[in-house]
Order: structure tokens, then sequence, then C-alpha cells
């Protein structure tokens, strides 16, 4: 570029090359340059992680919590606050190749929910981007026997996912695949397969730590573009 372009020229460019389209395409591309590497996707994991909204330290918070009256903090107006935060609030879900830490699959949204339903697009993107991915890593928030039927019988990738031992998604009745993963999956993990799980955890630390926990953006879907801009730039960093 000969000058330094518009404010509204890169606004427009972020929109522009953040299409949903555009960003499976990259993250195509970035998988192309690892995809002569002999083990590379055999092993992938996944995992979500929640961003801030706004930039305030985490000691603000808690000021501002312990210096409310009491009447204030339980009057409808601040209930209806924090609804309207928990529904703005914005997730992000990755798919990680656990040796290299390489994010193959993202999936935004804005607002709480469980991981069950991010389970089939992440590992959708995987097996689309990785033809060879054997072993699927994930916690107890994707536990569902559906993500398990999904893995084994229509994508024939073994998944590892911990089952839910408390709450009402616990293991109330028989599922061939949870009650193997509640026997597979009985005590500590070290040194085991699905200890390397906590590489996928690694992965969202690095991206809070390099390139911060809050976003800038403040519409809904200008928050999931920037979300999916942070998991490419992981990418180009590596």
């Amino acid at each position: 570029m000969k000058r330094v372009p518009d404010h509204n020229t890169l606004c427009r460019a972020f929109h522009a090359i953040l299409s949903e389209h555009c960003v499976s395409s990259m993250l195509t591309l970035l998988a192309r340059l690892w995809s002569k590497h002999r083990d590379f996707g055999k092993l992938v994991g996944a995992d979500t992680t929640y961003m801030d909204t706004h930039h305030h330290s985490r000691h603000y918070e808690h000021r501002c919590r312990r210096s409310m009256p009491k009447a204030l903090r339980n009057s409808p107006l601040i209930k209806a606050r924090q609804a309207a935060r928990v529904r703005a609030i914005p997730k992000l879900a990755v798919g990680v190749e656990v040796k290299t830490h390489w994010i193959l699959a993202v999936v935004t949204r804005v607002g709480m929910r469980g991981d069950q339903p991010e389970f089939p697009p992440l590992l959708k993107q995987m097996c689309g981007r990785v033809r060879k991915v054997l072993v699927i890593l994930a916690d107890a928030g994707f536990d569902a026997h559906g993500n398990h039927v999904l893995a084994r019988e229509q994508y024939n990738v073994r998944s590892l996912i911990q089952v839910v031992r408390k709450g009402p998604t616990a293991l109330t009745k028989a599922s061939r695949f949870r009650t193997l993963m509640k026997h597979q999956l009985k005590g500590p993990q070290a040194g085991r397969l699905y200890g390397q799980r906590a590489q996928v955890e690694t992965v969202n630390s690095m991206i809070k730590l390099n390139l911060g926990d809050s976003l800038r953006a403040r519409s809904s879907d200008a928050r999931k573009m920037e979300m999916a801009l942070r998991a490419i730039t992981h990418n180009v960093m590596i």
C-alpha cells in the first residue's frame, strides 16, 4: 500500500475477509502446510472457551460486586443486566491437532450453552481437512451418546470423551459408548492417551495469553469473526 488506508476501509475488509467461507478456506490452506508430515492429524482434540467482552481486570469485577449494596445486587434491573451479559458472552470452540497445537477447526457463537452441539461441526471440519484422523479427545462437556455414534460409526474415528459424573446429564441409562468410556477413562490419565487432552486446553491458554482474552468488537457477528481471526493468527504465529 502506498498510504495508510482509511479506518472505514479496514472495517469493510475485516467483514469481507472474515466471512465464513473465507475463514474455512484459510484454515484449509493452513492445514495443507502440514499435510506431508506422516503423523499430523492422527490425534486431535476439541475444547471450548469463553472470551471477555470488555477490557477489565478480575480484581475490578470483584471490587464492583463487593461494593454494590445487597438490595441493589438482588434488584430486577441488575439481574436483567446479568442475564443480558450471559446471552452476549462470546464462545470459541476449537478442534486442535494435539502434537503441534495447530487449530484445524473453529466454531464461534454468542451465548452460553452446553458443548455437545459444537462436537459435530468440529469433527466434520477436522475430518475434511485431515483425512487420517484416528482419535479425538474431548472433556465431559461434549459427553453425549450421539457424539460417540457420529465419530465411531460415521467418520470411523475413535472417540474418547470423559463421562459426566454429576448433574442432570450424568450417566443414568445404558449407553454402550458412555459405559465404555466410564471404564476406559477411570482413574488418573497421566501417561495414557487421554492424558494428551490437556494440550487442547493449552491452545486456549496460548490464544488468551498471546492475543488477549477480551474482544474489541461490539456486535455479535463481529465478535464471531474476531474469534475466528484469533484462531487463524494463532496458526500463523506457530
